[in-house]
């Protein structure tokens, strides 16, 4: 019985050690050092800094060799080479990453998984094998490798992982086997190195900035299975020129191919879903283009594409979309189909070259900023179906000397033509509702404004523009060439820059009905010099408000009802005299002073203002001189000071004032 039991307890400790054994890390010997191995679970857990060169063997102890384990070599950097054996399955997160002196690795047929970071920051590594069907991809796997040139990897592997190679500036082979169906965020990131690129049929979508800032890249023809393109994919990629995009592909990304700056040639085929916000942006060289008519194309997707010079929008198109061509400075010609029904808001805005845009009839709206800054456009044939005309639609297209709006036009946006500086005229049509706010502001060379008689909605006089009752003044045109105005007493209220930019505008009288003056109402009346109020100055500064204070320039005299005023009873006797003759358009430039004889018809002393205006070639105000003194019958001429830099003037309007009171027309000459 003694002996049984003795028996029983060897066996239990044999058993215990033999458990301590199968459970205890081994040491393998390398060149330089050690693996520590695990053969519980068939790792490679550790490896001694000073190792140079690591052959794993399939087996240790008899114990296979399955895995690579987590850090098991990380930051080993006197590790030359390492051969990984047939039978591992798998390789850890930082498994070798930062191995400074690694210069090639073959991974075995065998390993299904690889690690985050598996090998990442291994700057000696020039040359790579992936034999496996590679199941699981981790992240950033061979990221920051940058002497890595080559890349054999083989057909299984499905997807190649987000980052992989990201940062592998010298890689400039990477052949993408045919089973690969998915190439993730980032996984060639700034290969500037990467010159040849074939996508296998295989490959269905391209993830956000793949292929971001790859220089090296030139052509790229997509195959028909991709299905998607993520944001950014191809962006800055400098050096590519031509992209191929077929039918299949459902949705090119944001920025997709944004700062190509060599990209020359896009072709889209019919049956692309659709392209994002930016997609080829600021793609400087791309000279023309086709738009499928099917297509959905998104905000800003050409987008200051410099090069850009003709642009082709296919049937079946229902819109052009808002930005899409905006800043693309040398645009100049743009071909819209019959299908479109609206173009969007700033859509060819900033379009420096545009000289000339025809609608077909199919176009019903042009939204905000559509042409804003254009600043060749001449010549606009708008639809006759336009209703609608958006805010800034025109704003600062400078050339625009000619445009008509059509009969179905309801309503025109503020600031629609903002600095229109070569319109001359316009007629609002019948079908009109709504004008916004300063829709002619800045247009320095208007002279008439005119509604339709048929309107329900506004009305003109004299080229002047009302609403239909008379009680609002809405535009005074900048280039009408009276130099004196009565605003008629029907006015309630002056718009908003009603009077702006009337650069002819010597005085002005505001009826007994004027409650309220618009914001910047006379902006830039430079020749302005007399505002006669039929009320006290308590009452005007009410109605004027805080927004007009150019009112108060020291130039510009405000006369109420209590004020002295005088009846004109001065006149001239002949035209001004320079020298003792006529004055010419020829004396103009080199005029020092201007004589005029004069007759006063009164005894009574009078203080009377001789004032002249000057215009240059275009009719522009550019300058006026005075003089005020007090005269009486014993006056017969005056001498009037010239002190304006003449160089550009080619005509000069003079008026007499008594007590700023303009006298009548027979006494304002016109010098041309």
């Amino acid at each position: 019985m003694k002996r049984l039991t003795r028996i029983l307890s060897l066996t239990v400790i044999l058993t215990a050690l033999l458990c301590v054994t199968a459970s205890a890390k081994t040491y393998y010997s390398v060149v330089g050092g050690r693996l520590t191995f695990e053969p519980k679970t068939g790792t490679v857990t550790a490896c001694d800094s000073a190792v140079t060169r690591a052959v794993i063997p399939r087996e240790i102890n008899g114990v296979s060799v399955t895995a690579i384990g987590n850090a098991a070599f990380r930051a080993c950097n006197q590790l030359t080479s390492v051969s990984i054996p047939n039978g591992v399955l798998s390789i850890g997160n930082n498994a070798f990453s930062r191995c400074s002196a690694l210069s090639s690795v073959t991974i075995p047929e065998s390993v299904t998984a690889i690690g985050n970071n598996a090998f990442a920051y291994c700057g000696s590594l020039t040359d790579v094998e992936l034999r496996g069907a590679v199941d699981s991809i981790g992240n950033d796997v061979f990221s920051h490798c940058g002497a890595l040139t080559r890349v054999l990897m083989f057909d299984g592997i499905t997807s190649i992982g987000k980052g992989m190679f990201y940062s592998c500036v010298s890689l400039s082979s990477a052949p993408i086997p045919n089973s690969v169906e998915s190439i993730g965020q980032q996984a060639f990131y700034s290969c500037s190195s990467l010159k040849n690129l074939s996508l296998p049929n295989s490959v269905v979508s391209i993830d956000q900035q793949a292929f971001y800032g790859c220089a090296g890249l030139q052509t790229l023809t997509l195959p028909n299975s991709v299905e998607s393109v993520g944001n950014s994919a191809f962006s800055n990629c400098s050096g590519l020129k031509s992209v191929t995009i077929p039918d299949g592909v459902g949705s090119i990304g944001n920025s997709a191919f944004s700062n190509c700056a060599s990209l020359e040639s896009v072709t889209i085929q019919n049956g692309v879903g659709s392209i994002g916000n930016s997609a080829f942006s600021n793609c400087a060289s791309l000279a023309s283009l086709t738009i499928p008519g099917d297509i959905a194309l998104i905000r800003e997707a050409f987008y200051h594409c410099d090069a850009l010079t003709s642009v082709s929008v296919a049937e079946g198109s229902s819109t052009v979309r808002a930005g899409m061509f905006s800043d693309c400075a040398s645009l100049k010609s743009v071909t819209i189909p019959a299908s479109v029904a609206s173009v969007g808001d700033e859509a060819f805005s900033y379009c420096e070259s545009l000289t000339e845009i025809v609608f077909p009839d199919s176009v019903e709206s042009i939204g905000n900023e559509a042409f804003a800054s254009c600043a060749a456009l001449k010549s606009v044939t708008l639809p006759k179906n336009l209703t609608a005309l958006g805010n800034d639609a025109f704003t600062e297209c400078s050339e625009l000397a000619d445009l008509t709006l059509p009969n179905k036009v309801a309503s025109i946006g503020e600031r629609a033509f903002h600095n229109c500086v070569s319109l001359t005229e316009m007629t609002i049509p019948e079908s009109v509702t709504s004008i916004g706010a300063g829709a002619f502001y800045g247009c320095r060379n208007l002279e008439r404004v005119d509604a339709a008689e048929e309107s329900a909605h506004y009305a003109s006089k004299d080229g002047v523009l009302f609403n239909k009752s008379g009680s609002v003044l809405l535009c005074y045109p900048a280039k009408k060439p009276d130099t004196s105005y009565a605003i008629p007493e029907t006015v309630t209220s002056i718009g908003y820059v009603g009077f702006s930019y009337a650069g002819n505008l010597i005085s002005v009288t505001m009826p007994q009905s004027l409650s309220s003056i618009g914001m910047w109402a006379f902006l830039d009346c430079n020749a302005l010099r007399a505002v006669y109020y039929p009320d006290t100055k308590s009452r005007w500064e009410t109605v004027a408000g805080v927004d007009n204070s150019l009112l108060l320039s020291s130039n510009i005299t405000i006369h109420y009802k209590d004020d002295p005023l005088k009846l004109p009873e001065v006149r001239a006797t002949s035209a001004p005299l320079v020298k003792g003759r006529a004055v010419r358009a020829a004396d103009l430039s080199g005029l020092t002073e201007l004589n005029l004889r004069v007759e006063v018809s009164s005894d009574e002393p009078r203080r009377v203002s001789f004032i002249i205006a000057f215009y240059d070639g275009d009719g522009r105000f550019i300058g006026m001189d005075s003089l005020t003194q007090r005269v009486d019958k014993s006056v017969k001429s005056v001498t009037i000071p010239v002190k304006q830099s003449l160089s550009k003037a080619a005509s000069m309007k003079v008026i007499i004032c008594d007590a700023y009171t303009p006298i009548p027309p027979a006494n304002s000459y016109d010098i041309m």
